[in-house]
């Protein structure tokens, strides 16, 4: 499969599946009416307007340096019990497995997992059902944790925590970091906290070249018009939308490359500015 040169490393991605949900799942507080003038440029893509859910990918991206294969966020994961996502409900998702495999990647390739932020969909191929129980899903490799994330969700313990995380940390294979931890010099993170309370954002570098990864800081193109507009399940609203906003006035008309994890395929792109706000280009590249 492609790839995306970024100097001498290589960007790649594994789309898990596209997934629908319902606007009024992030967008709660928006009518018809305030989306009417985005409709001619986030349809079809982004939203369907027939059925008025938004149509985003699940995907991980792998970063390979010149020694190592580093995956950012794991989407939702196979054989889950998500009954409240239907879609997700222990499904396979073997499209996954098939994506790294094209890549002539398997789980024993990967020397680090590094995870924005501790949801569902950010965490699933963490483990894997083995013997009725889970464990890491890449025996090979350190899994990336901000500290302050992982002691939250820690206190709230959920299925997500349970399934998800805390096998990864039984098992020694976590590594609980600070919020600016550089894994080398051509990756490390930078603290986006709103959405979650210590969600990060993933930094690459190489020969002058730059990529960010963004996790959750964005969930819909919208968000690039309307930055105020917030998921209903972000922890802290306002301080996620004021994240966002300084994030894309920091990158706005610059070369560094914006790799979302939702927007439509093929997700990477540019900011700039455009009036009193911000505009997206979409990456050209082929990958």
């Amino acid at each position: 499969m492609a790839h995306r040169p970024l100097g001498d490393l290589r960007l790649l991605r594994a789309v898990e599946s596209i997934w629908t949900a319902d606007v009024d799942f992030f967008f709660k507080d928006t009518t018809p009416d305030d989306w009417a003038p985005h409709l001619d440029w986030l349809c079809p893509d982004a939203l369907d307007r027939d059925t008025w859910r938004l149509r985003m990918p699940m995907q991980s991206y792998i970063v390979q340096t010149p020694h190592h294969n580093i995956m950012v966020d794991t989407c939702v994961g196979a054989h889950k019990e998500l009954p409240q996502y239907p879609e997700w409900h222990r499904n396979d998702h073997s499209r996954f497995v098939e994506a790294l495999n094209r890549h002539n990647l398997t789980f024993e390739d990967i020397d680090f997992v590094m995870c924005t932020h501790l949801h569902t969909d950010h965490t699933g191929w963490n483990t894997k059902l083995e013997d009725g129980r889970w464990v890491p899903t890449f025996p090979n490799a350190r899994y990336i944790f901000s500290k302050k994330e992982y002691q939250h969700w820690a206190q709230v313990d959920n299925y997500i925590y349970r399934s998800n995380v805390l096998p990864v940390v039984e098992a020694g294979r976590a590594d609980l970091v600070q919020n600016d931890f550089a894994l080398n010099d051509h990756v490390w993170l930078e603290p986006s906290p709103g959405h979650t309370p210590d969600h990060v954002c993933v930094h690459v570098q190489s020969q002058g070249e730059r990529a960010v990864i963004t996790g959750d800081l964005f969930h819909s193109p919208i968000q690039f018009v309307k930055p105020h507009w917030h998921n209903e399940i972000d922890w802290d609203k306002d301080l996620g939308a004021a994240t966002r906003r300084r994030f894309m006035e920091t990158h706005a008309d610059t070369d560094t490359l914006i790799c979302t994890i939702h927007f439509p395929l093929p997700s990477a792109g540019f900011f700039r500015r455009e009036g009193e706000g911000f505009a997206f280009d979409y990456d050209t590249y082929d990958w």
